[in-house]
């Protein structure tokens, strides 16, 4: 059994005995994905691509702007507006890339509950430490199947 959903984030893929997150929803990609719990979260490469493309993205609006707001009044605007979509059209971009990606045994998880269009799952990580997480953009019908698949 191999099931695969999708959420805001990336995706989820489920198999007989793992509950994995995943950027790509590829199974290659989840196969070497480490345990959640196994790794500590910090400053990885691709928030630096992301906080480098803001800076860039940013940089470029200031120098809009400086060379608008010297020919016109509504050149600040103009600036100020592509800056800000150009912002947007990053994050829309790379939205999948920022998500998570580990792994969770199944036989760890303790619980899950459904609000609105997000699940969270309760389980134990791979330290021992009861933690929870929340995947938001999940459909009533995607849920049904996960907790099928998890045997909730």
């Amino acid at each position: 059994m191999k099931e695969h959903f999708s959420y805001e984030y990336g995706y989820i893929l489920i198999d007989e005995e793992c509950f994995y997150l995943t950027n790509t929803g590829n199974w290659s990609e989840a196969r070497m994905l480490k345990e959640k719990g196994e790794f500590k979260t910090g400053n990885s490469l691709l928030h630096r691509v992301w906080i480098a493309g803001f800076v860039i993205i940013a940089g470029l609006g200031v120098a809009i702007f400086e060379l608008a707001a010297h020919h016109s009044q509504s050149g600040i605007y103009i600036g100020v507006l592509l800056a800000g979509a150009g912002i947007w059209k990053v994050y829309t971009y790379m939205r999948k890339e920022l998500g998570s990606t580990l792994y969770i045994k199944k036989q760890n998880i303790s619980s899950e509950f459904y609000t609105n269009d997000t699940l969270n799952i309760v389980f134990t990580n791979a330290e021992g430490r009861e933690e929870q997480i929340s995947l938001s953009g999940i459909s009533a019908s995607d849920h049904e199947k996960i907790k099928t698949c998890l045997n909730l």
